[in-house]
């Protein structure tokens, strides 16, 4: 609970939710992504073929590097 009932900061927020995603098995992740509708590979999702950063940037990309190797 915070002070006096004010929500926490937004990156507070965003923190929580980063902390307990990393702290999920990878099974419960891929069922979530499957279950959102998103292929298990990401490979075959949209943005992946058109983000600017590309993937390997990204922290889902240091995971399929880290599986691969």
């Amino acid at each position: 609970m915070t002070t006096f009932f004010c929500p926490p900061p937004v990156a507070t927020v965003c923190d929580w939710v980063r902390q307990v995603w990393l702290n999920m098995p990878q099974s419960v992740v891929l069922n979530s992504i499957v279950a959102a509708g998103f292929d298990v590979d990401p490979t075959r999702w949209f943005k992946w073929n058109h983000d600017v950063d590309g993937w390997k940037s990204s922290s889902l990309g240091a995971v399929m590097r880290q599986e691969t190797s």
